[in-house]
């Protein structure tokens, strides 16, 4: 396990900072108090939520096909774009507690995972005390239940990969710390790892990209991130982009608007728009549904009070990105739409302006909304357009 060493250095506070941008973890510098670090209380932590995980499904292991290439993705959605992009790949799935990587090795091999997780855990912890200063107690209370998982997942990569004869390493991870994790593993192993992002590339990040090369998802963005970081490669495939997005589904009229959650954090501004969407639907002669794509299953819908209410939820991706209005904030899938005979429509476009390198700001084909006016002048003229095409 010489590999685990590489793991108590610095490098990863640059992917620490990443990960505190995207979760908007407020912080709070000198709020931590090393006291609040005792070995003790972190071995129990780790020692029981570790347990739990191990003793789950004890008895269940998945098989891995040591003759194809292999791939690694961490949500659901990853794993189907490294299958579409990539021909006879198996992936490695880590969903979490229900999927876990540890899935794919035997009871006796958990255990020897699981004492190796404890005290990687409990290192790491103790070696981001710096961190946990500059950052404050509110940092260190998110990380302090989520380095365990950590940890396990690098024992347990550590354990799988030494089994690969394979000299490409897939993954649908960007920029957080398992992306490092499985950059440093797989380079100790003798891998290139190649990055397939299963969302937008973000642009400005803490240090390098961690991976080999990065299939991105624009041309715009791999030119931009060869400039900006000249020791990796980004390349664009336009074919793995299209068979990545597009549906394959039969054109028809986009008569219904599909609104695109991207979580809770967004839920004000979410009810806003849609009780908007609603009363222009309710006059519209066009138009006929509104449909509401909730972006995890943990979603509570019930926050979005009475604002659903005659409003169609659907949970099937591929039906609301087929010839649809689809309307969201900064995402993936207005990227998506436009492959699938969809319209694509940015709201709240403050995020945009603030980030002009973003891919969204370099396709014109996205259109761009600041007001409840911007909104009505552009489902005006998708009408207008579509009853061109269509009647």
């Amino acid at each position: 396990m010489k590999r685990i060493k590489y793991f108590l250095d610095e490098d990863i506070q640059k992917f620490l900072f990443n990960e505190i941008k995207i979760n908007n973890l407020e912080i709070v510098p000198n709020s931590f108090k090393q006291i609040y670090f005792n070995k003790i209380v972190e071995f129990i932590i780790a020692f029981i939520e570790l347990l739990y995980i191990l003793l789950r499904n004890w008895n269940k292991k998945k098989k891995i096909d040591f003759n194809r290439v292999w791939g690694i993705a961490r949500v659901p959605h990853g794993k189907r774009g490294i299958e579409k992009a990539v021909a006879d790949v198996c992936v490695i799935e880590d969903y979490g507690i229900n999927d876990s990587i540890i899935d794919y090795v035997n009871f006796g091999e958990r255990l020897i995972i699981g004492f190796r997780a404890i005290g990687i855990s409990i290192k790491i912890n103790q070696n981001l005390t710096k961190f946990y200063n500059r950052c404050g107690i509110k940092v260190y209370k998110f990380y302090r239940i989520r380095i365990p998982q950590y940890a396990l997942f690098i024992s347990a990569l550590d354990m799988i990969i030494g089994r690969y004869s394979g000299k490409i390493l897939y993954s649908s991870q960007i920029i957080d710390r398992f992306a490092f994790a499985e950059h440093v593993i797989s380079k100790q192993q003798g891998c290139i790892k190649i990055c397939i992002p299963h969302g937008l590339e973000p642009v400005e990040i803490e240090g390098e990209y961690p991976c080999d090369e990065m299939w991105c998802i624009s041309k715009y963005t791999a030119d931009l991130l060869s400039k900006k970081h000249s020791k990796q490669h980004f390349v664009y495939h336009e074919d793995v982009i299209k068979r990545l997005y597009s549906r394959n589904r039969k054109a028809k009229v986009c008569n219904k608007i599909v609104f695109f959650s991207q979580g809770e954090r967004y839920l004000n501004e979410t009810v806003y728009w849609i009780n908007i969407l609603k009363q222009y639907i309710s006059k519209s002669k066009f138009y006929n549904k509104l449909i509401f794509k909730f972006r995890y299953n943990t979603e509570v819908l019930s926050k979005y009070g009475t604002a659903l209410d005659d409003v169609i939820v659907s949970d099937d991706i591929d039906e609301c990105l087929s010839s649809k209005v689809c309307i969201s904030f900064y995402s993936t899938t207005l990227l998506e739409a436009l492959y699938n005979n969809s319209y694509a429509v940015a709201i709240n476009c403050d995020y945009l302006e603030q980030n002009p390198d973003f891919v969204l700001n370099q396709l014109s084909d996205i259109r761009k909304i600041y007001s409840e006016q911007d909104l009505i002048d552009v489902l005006d003229d998708i009408e207008k357009q579509q009853k061109e095409k269509y009647m």
